[in-house]
């Protein structure tokens, strides 16, 4: 319910109109990376690491939010990013 509540709210700041349209969610869908292509196999690992990242660049790297949308605590959250060598930008 969350990462909904969080979707609308960003896509009613990005709006351009009065009306949201499907064309103010289109940043729900993944960017290029983030899905292997056909041709490509990726470990759990790297899909992990992928899946994360993802989450905290939408989130602006905010570590509470993140970590509720993956379903997992801060301190999880904190050992990924460390395991993953992650760094913010």
């Amino acid at each position: 319910m969350r990462e909904l509540e969080n979707a609308v709210e960003r896509a009613v700041v990005l709006s351009k109109s009065r009306t949201l349209t499907l064309k103010d969610f289109d940043f729900l869908k993944p960017g290029p990376g983030l899905l292997p292509s056909p041709c490509e196999t990726l470990s759990l690992q790297e899909m992990e690491k992928r899946h994360m990242e993802a989450v905290l660049r939408d989130n602006d790297w905010n570590i509470s939010r993140s970590a509720d949308i993956l379903g997992v605590s801060r301190a999880t959250l904190h050992r990924m990013i460390h395991r993953h060598g992650a760094k913010k930008p």
